[in-house]
């Protein structure tokens, strides 16, 4: 196929009727051929990168795949990875990713759900490599710029808020203010349901791979936790908090009545996912074992003989932790030293 045989609106329609036999024909390979060849008139450069790329998009999954390939491979900062991109978001959106820049009027291409699917993990990934490659972010730069420009309201175009939602998921979003803020809070004696407030809005506290916190998620008729968090992984963890004034041991080393209230939330919502998989897994996809964090107390307040102790319970317990307020504060200090490559003043 020498896509320079194409010429005007009549070629355009040629050439897309084409690539569409190639298709069914399952002819990956000359599809890519025309994608990666540019057109040497300026009127149907553009055109044919864009109709190559939405046939592969909207063919199946060996032609999302072809797609994936050529981004990783090509000069991704030529017309024709963007023309790749474009016609990966589009069906990433269930839209048809045969699209034109003359007024041309292609048949609509459906795309099954399990290809758009497919379509958003490569275009996911392109997202999240732009991080460290000028090439990849100048493609994302001129599409969002694409989008504004056919943009008719104030409104966030669609590209540009997943590119954010991917870019912001794809990061560690942590800071020395978010820190201080948080050991200043730890310093007073407030309602539990301000350091809870405080953790729901900044899980990586929690954990650093959280993607997502699910406010007082109720599940069946009684079980209710203070706040679950997912993970990028599609892990789970099952948070209660009490406060820093919350003494985890008595005066006489035995439990205190908070402590063991807390663990016991903790247990039964963990036995209760383990006997209602199914019905768990409709509120929280995925979830099987969930593990299980209780957020309580002050490292001072523990003696020698006391943390020994908990370290015994914890070493019968292996799928909950208990991390004190001040826990949070020390590894949220590593966690920003090692992401900033620089150390981080200490806690005061």
């Amino acid at each position: 196929m020498d896509v320079d045989d194409y010429a005007g609106r009549d070629g355009m329609l040629a050439f897309y009727r084409d690539c569409r036999g190639l298709a069914a024909a399952g002819e990956v390979g000359q599809l890519i051929h025309a994608l990666s060849t540019k057109a040497s008139r300026t009127y149907e450069k553009h055109e044919v990168a864009r109709i190559a790329a939405g046939v592969l998009a909207s063919m199946d999954s060996t032609g999302i795949a072809a797609l994936g390939r050529f981004l990783e491979s090509a000069d991704v900062g030529g017309l024709r990875a963007s023309a790749a991109l474009r016609a990966l978001w589009l069906a990433s959106q269930g839209q048809s990713p045969v699209e034109t820049v003359l007024g041309i009027s292609y048949p609509v291409e459906p795309v099954a759900l399990d290809l758009q699917a497919q379509a958003r993990v490569v275009v996911d990934d392109f997202i999240a490599a732009a991080s460290t490659s000028a090439e990849h972010s100048r493609v994302l730069v001129a599409l969002q710029q694409q989008e504004f420009d056919l943009s008719r309201d104030d409104a966030l175009p669609p590209l540009t808020a997943h590119i954010l939602k991917v870019t912001r998921e794809s990061s560690i979003v942590l800071t020395l203010g978010v820190i201080e803020e948080w050991e200043a809070l730890v310093a007073q004696d407030l309602p539990e349901k301000d350091y809870q407030n405080f953790l729901e809005k900044h899980p990586v506290l929690v954990d650093p791979l959280a993607a997502e916190v699910l406010n007082r998620k109720r599940l069946g008729l009684e079980l209710v936790t203070d706040f679950v968090v997912r993970r990028h992984d599609y892990r789970y963890v099952v948070v209660e908090i009490e406060k820093p004034q919350d003494r985890i041991f008595t005066q006489a080393d035995d439990f205190a009545a908070p402590f063991t209230h807390a663990m016991g939330q903790i247990l039964d919502f963990q036995g209760w996912v383990a006997e209602n998989v199914a019905y768990a897994q409709k509120h929280l996809p995925g979830i099987e074992n969930p593990h299980g964090v209780l957020i309580m107390g002050r490292r001072s307040e523990v003696t020698h003989d006391q943390e020994a102790k908990l370290r015994r319970w914890l070493h019968n317990s292996k799928n909950i932790e208990v991390l004190t307020f001040d826990d949070l504060s020390v590894r949220a200090r590593a966690l920003h030293t090692s992401l900033r490559g620089a150390v981080t003043p200490p806690a005061t």
